[in-house]
């Protein structure tokens, strides 16, 4: 993730690795961030599938809920935990 405040200070830890280690292993990491990427993609389009899902679900159920009762459950259970307290 991006940082987008402003920079106290730089450090470029790329500077510090010994340049044969970073030559050596260039290309699996490379292949590693584009497997991070994909998996990262993959997971979002499973997360925008689930919100589908989610709302087909809920706009079969809301209008038959008695919301006003279950904030009245809601409180008198707050009520009676609170009374152990």
């Amino acid at each position: 993730m991006a940082y987008t405040g402003s920079a106290y200070r730089r450090v470029r830890l790329d500077a510090m690795i010994d340049t044969s280690h970073y030559k050596r292993f260039k290309a699996r990491l490379r292949f590693s961030a584009r497997v991070a990427g994909a998996l990262r993609e993959e997971g979002v389009e499973a997360l925008r599938e689930a919100k589908a899902a989610h709302d087909q679900l809920e706009a079969v159920y809301h209008p038959h809920v008695d919301f006003e009762g279950v904030n009245q459950l809601t409180q008198e259970e707050l009520s009676r935990i609170r009374s152990y307290l």
